[in-house]
Parts: C-alpha cells; sequence; structure tokens
C-alpha cells in the first residue's frame, strides 16, 4: 500500500536525486486488499528527499491506522533549492519556479493511475497541486490543502489584501503604481498582461479541494511588528526561535515584505519588483543619497509613462 514517485529525477534529469520510483506491484507483492482509491501526498518547501521518507512514513501511517485502504503514494518533487546544511533552505522563490514546473509531471503520473486520485499537500507541495490542477486539467478528483504557501489571489483574484503584507512606505501611494498592478498596463495579447498571481491557480475544474491552514503555524504566521527587521538583525532574532524550536518564523511575511528592498537574492526577499522604488523615478540624488519620487507627483503618473519606463 506504500508507493513512491520521484518526480525530482524527472524535471531534473541531469540533477538525480532521491531514490528511484517504488510503483509496481512486483515490488509490494504481500499487498493487502485495497479501496480503488490512491491517496497522493506531496511535500512542502525546506524538505529533501531523505527528510520526504520521514513525512511519506509519518503520512501513510495515520491515515491507515484511522481505518483508510488507499493505495499511498509519496511524491517527491524539487523543494529544497539552496538547502544549507539540511536544515535551511533560504531561497523560497526559485523553489516557486521548481514546484511549477514540476506541475505537469504530475499530471502525467496521475493519468497512469487507476481509480479516485485524492491528493494532499503541505506547504509548496500545493502549488504543484494546483499548478497541475489549472494548466494541465490534471485527473485529481479531491484535494486537501494543508497550511498551503500560496498567495491567496492566485485562487480568489477578488481577496482583500492584508495591510500586514504591505510595506509601510507604500501606504500612501496609489495601489496602480504597486509592482503587483503592472500587467493592468498592458492589454490582452501581450504577455505583460499575464504577470499576475490573480487567479493564477484558481482552474480547479471538478476537483473539490479544501483548504486547511493554522494560525499558529511558524511559517505562514503573519507578521504585525510593521516594517521586518534588517537581515542582520533577522538573524539573531531566527538564532532566538530556532532555539525555541520555532524554525522558520515569520519567513511568508517577511519574504513578501522585503521583495525588491534588497541589494541581491537569495535570502528572504529580493531585488526585484516588490516594494522596492524604481531608480527611473528617483527625483535627485546628492552623492549616495537617493531620493524617490514621492506619493503627490507619483500619482500624476500616466499609464503611458508607466508602460515605457
Amino acid at each position: 500500500m506504500f508507493r513512491y514517485k520521484n518526480l525530482i529525477r524527472e524535471t531534473t534529469p541531469n540533477i538525480p536525486d532521491g531514490p528511484i520510483d517504488r510503483l509496481g506491484d512486483s515490488d509490494v507483492p504481500n499487498e493487502p486488499e485495497t479501496s480503488g482509491k490512491n491517496m497522493v501526498f506531496l511535500h512542502g518547501y525546506n524538505v529533501n528527499p531523505n527528510q520526504a521518507r520521514g513525512w511519506f512514513c509519518a503520512m501513510f501511517k495515520r491515515p491507515y491506522w484511522s481505518g483508510s485502504r488507499a493505495r499511498f503514494y509519496g511524491v517527491n518533487y524539487r523543494g529544497h533549492v539552496s538547502q544549507k546544511f539540511g536544515t535551511v533552505t533560504v531561497n523560497f522563490h526559485t523553489n516557486e519556479v521548481s514546484a511549477l514546473l514540476t506541475a505537469p509531471k504530475l499530471k502525467t503520473f496521475l493519468d497512469t493511475l487507476p481509480g479516485t486520485n485524492i491528493l494532499a499537500g503541505h506547504s509548496l507541495g500545493n502549488m504543484v497541486i494546483l499548478g497541475s490542477l489549472s494548466d494541465t486539467n490534471a485527473k485529481i478528483d479531491q484535494a486537501f490543502m494543508i497550511d498551503a504557501a500560496l498567495p491567496i489571489e492566485a485562487i480568489d483574484g477578488g481577496a482583500i489584501q492584508s495591510t500586514n503584507l504591505v510595506h509601510p512606505e507604500w501606504y500612501s501611494y496609489e495601489e496602480r503604481l504597486w509592482a503587483s498592478e503592472w500587467y493592468q498596463l498592458f492589454t490582452s495579447g501581450d504577455h505583460r498582461s499575464e504577470l499576475t498571481w490573480r487567479d493564477r491557480l484558481s482552474g480547479l475544474a471538478n476537483a473539490q479541494v479544501y483548504n486547511f491552514y493554522s494560525h499558529g503555524e511558524e511559517v505562514l504566521r503573519e507578521y504585525t511588528g510593521g516594517t521586518p527587521p534588517t537581515l542582520l538583525l533577522a538573524a539573531g532574532d531566527l538564532a532566538v526561535t530556532y532555539l525555541r524550536g520555532q524554525q522558520g518564523l515569520y519567513t511568508w511575511s517577511w519574504q513578501e515584505m522585503l521583495k525588491g528592498r534588497l541589494v541581491f537574492d537569495g535570502v528572504l526577499g529580493s531585488h526585484h519588483a516588490g516594494w522596492g522604488f524604481s531608480p527611473v523615478y528617483y527625483t535627485n540624488t546628492t552623492g549616495a543619497i537617493y531620493i524617490h519620487m514621492d506619493a503627490a507627483h507619483a500619482a500624476q503618473l500616466t499609464d503611458n509613462q508607466l508602460q515605457s519606463k
């Protein structure tokens, strides 16, 4: 009843990682009678193939002892790019890309399974699942999202923006100026009009999708302290939370708030778009001091000006 699928070897065959597949009946000669259902589980972010084995064992045993007789498939994907010391994966964004690139491979695998497909994903594993649903109409009957590492607007384009995920320096600027709204400057047919998370993963077809989340979950916990600390101060805070057994506290909020605010990529945030100020609109420079355009003058920028720059 316990089987294993490694999608890492299919998405990046030049970088084989993790064990080979364990799928055929010959691998499980003592399999008892099953229900005709398939339970397919995808682990989350910051989980390497060896760590995934622990996840799969726990996720198989708990439903089994609760009465499930579904065939269980633990599915491994590359969600640990940039992982250090088997503990911390510093670059979340590159793993988002990895998850979406894995989505069509998951669809191909699910097509081979007879019976009903019930999927469950933790954290970033849900991006693989919903990407497979939205992009390839994968054969998924039910999906259970557990503490999903997804922007809510990817599923519900009309969701209200949380003020705790907006950088305080941007409060006074019109929303049309935000990087998240640039896609609206371009017409349909121009691929830049598709650069948005809104409804990116909302094509759920006929699948029943359930969202389970915890307000106390460390990584996804909302940060209410305004501006995140600098990376230097954050290192100290992270060390304290690590010793308390709360690894990754506020990671989701901080990486969101630090998008565009850093001078390099790879740790928590990035220097792309986000909440940074474009140097194109600096109104004055004095030596190494840069002054960005204030909210009142920025509000006077036309759509044509924003398009061109």
